[in-house]
C-alpha cells in the first residue's frame, strides 16, 4: 500500500511533517528520498510497527503514540542488512531461523541466494490468533494486519498452529533440515 493507507503518524512520519524523536532524522530523509511504500502495519496497544519498503533496502519503522496524537519515540532499522547477516552466518556453516514478518520474499530470496534454505509457513484460523493476542493482554491489531503476511512466499512446508504443537514443528524442522 502507499503511505496514505498507513496511520496517520506513519504518513505523517514518511511525509516528513512532524519531527521524530530519537535522532532518527536523517534516516527518516533517505526512506522519503525513496518514494516510500507501506506494505503492511501492526498495531499494539501504543505500538506501531511498519515495514516501509524505499525501493532498493527496506526498513522496519516502530513508535509508541499516545492516542494517535503525538509521538513518544521513533526507531528505524534497516533490514536489508539483517538478512544479509544471518545469510553470511548460514554462510559460514551456522544453523539460521529466522521469522520474514511481513517482509517481502525477495529480500529473502537475494539475501540467501545459493544457500539450502527450508522455507516454514505457519498459518492459523484469525479467532485462534485473535484469542492468543487477546491472552497476552493485546487487542489484536498485529494479528488482523498480518493476514496477508504468506502473500508471494512459497513455503517447503507448512503447519496450522492451532492444531501442531511447537514441539512437534520443531521436531519436523530439525527431521527435514538435517
Amino acid at each position: 500500500m502507499k503511505p496514505d493507507g498507513a496511520p496517520f503518524l506513519l504518513r505523517a512520519l514518511l511525509a516528513g511533517e512532524v519531527a521524530a524523536p530519537g535522532g532518527v532524522e536523517a534516516e527518516l530523509a533517505e526512506i522519503r528520498s525513496a518514494h516510500p511504500s507501506v506494505a503492511c502495519f501492526g498495531v499494539n496497544e501504543r505500538r506501531v510497527d511498519a515495514p516501509v519498503d524505499s525501493g532498493f533496502d527496506q526498513y522496519r519503522i516502530v513508535y509508541f503514540t499516545d492516542h494517535a496524537a503525538t509521538l513518544e519515540s521513533v526507531s528505524v532499522f534497516r533490514r536489508r542488512g539483517f538478512f544479509e547477516a544471518m545469510a553470511a552466518l548460514a554462510r559460514r556453516g551456522s544453523r539460521v531461523a529466522l521469522s520474514a514478518a511481513g517482509h517481502p520474499a525477495s529480500l529473502i530470496d537475494e539475501a540467501f541466494a545459493g544457500i539450502p534454505t527450508l522455507r516454514v509457513g505457519l498459518d492459523c484460523d484469525v479467532d485462534t490468533l485473535l484469542e492468543r493476542e487477546r491472552g497476552r493482554g493485546r487487542w489484536g491489531g498485529l494479528t488482523v494486519a498480518s493476514l496477508n503476511a504468506h502473500e508471494a512466499w512459497q513455503y517447503d512446508t507448512r503447519f496450522d498452529t492451532a492444531t501442531v504443537t511447537p514441539e512437534t514443528i520443531a521436531a519436523e524442522i530439525v527431521r527435514q533440515t538435517r
